[in-house]
């Protein structure tokens, strides 16, 4: 392997993971402010369950292969990275829907149609295949479960607030009796709305952030 291709060793590696909490996890960064993997939740995640269903699925898939990908597929050629992304990303995904069907069962079989999009997601594909690849396992899992609990975030809010205002419901339970059920809250284009919304309340908690860090 040339010096070129060689992995980045963070000098700090504590560091670099606070940094990736923080603004993969806690911000939501990817998610929102690059709509990256937003596809799946947009068109998906109409209630909370769904949400956490699809959570759990990427969460499963995404650590492992960028780990995977830190480990071995630096030492692939750039061209044929994203074919082994792709394949070893389906054979993880097959494993991870099985784990998520043991515990809600038919639940998670009714996003079936949806769910195999993220094996391409490009929140994936370019953790793994831009990220990951040049830095060490720790790094990598590290910022791969930071992204996973951003993707999280952004699909459970946007779940349960689908579900509260088409509903009344969370998770199943009746929470705005008065609430008149609405079933448009469950379209794409409803999701792209609540995602607005999400994008602009979380630059505006970092703008503030920001703000409080220059006094």
């Amino acid at each position: 392997m040339t010096e070129k291709n060689r992995p980045d060793r963070p000098k700090d590696l504590r560091g670099e993971i606070a940094q990736s909490f923080r603004t993969n996890g806690l911000y939501a960064a990817p998610v929102l402010s690059g709509a990256m993997g937003i596809c799946v939740p947009v068109a998906a995640a109409a209630t909370l369950r769904s949400g956490i269903i699809l959570s759990l699925i990427f969460a499963m898939l995404l650590v492992p292969v960028c780990v995977l990908s830190s480990l071995c597929f630096v030492y692939l050629p750039k061209h044929l990275r994203i074919a082994a992304v792709v394949l070893v990303s389906s054979v993880v995904f097959a494993g991870a829907s099985g784990v998520v069907q043991i515990f809600f069962g038919r639940a998670a079989q009714l996003y079936q149609i949806y769910a195999p999009l993220l094996i391409v997601s490009s929140l994936l594909l370019s953790r793994a295949d831009q990220f990951a690849v040049r830095q060490n396992a720790g790094i990598a899992a590290a910022d791969s479960a930071a992204c996973a609990i951003g993707f999280a975030l952004v699909s459970c809010t946007m779940g349960a607030v689908r579900e509260l205002l088409g509903s009344g419901t969370l998770y199943g339970t009746v929470v705005l009796p008065a609430i008149v059920p609405n079933r448009m809250t469950g379209a794409p284009f409803f999701g792209f709305i609540v995602l607005g919304f999400l994008a602009a309340a979380v630059k505006s908690f970092r703008l503030r952030a920001e703000e409080k860090r220059r006094r």
